[in-house]
């Protein structure tokens, strides 16, 4: 994705990551080392970005998933949208800029 949007001073962007393993906190270091912290990140995302996010948790989620089953060795793609809170979020920064 591709959008921004700005909180008080702080440009948020929705990015896109391929990770090859599931290391999150992998991703959490890096991102934030780039300036760029998961929004509800308890340890690296400044409060001002998550205000009235804290408790949804990070903003962070896996669009799809490719694994091979264990057992089985079939190939499998599992995939789902975003919560309903990634989705509300760019309208919360809307309402707060006019408020």
């Amino acid at each position: 994705g591709g959008e921004e949007e700005e909180r008080d001073g702080s440009v948020i962007s929705e990015v896109a990551l391929w990770p090859k393993t599931g290391r999150k906190h992998q991703l959490r270091v890096h991102l934030s080392g780039a300036a760029t912290p998961i929004v509800g990140d308890p340890l690296y995302c400044p409060a001002h970005l998550a205000r009235g996010h804290r408790d949804c948790g990070m903003f962070l989620w896996a669009k799809k998933l490719d694994f091979q089953h264990p057992i089985t060795g079939e190939n499998l793609s599992v995939e789902k949208d975003p919560p309903e809170t990634f989705q509300t979020y760019p309208a919360t920064l809307a309402q707060e800029k006019t408020s």
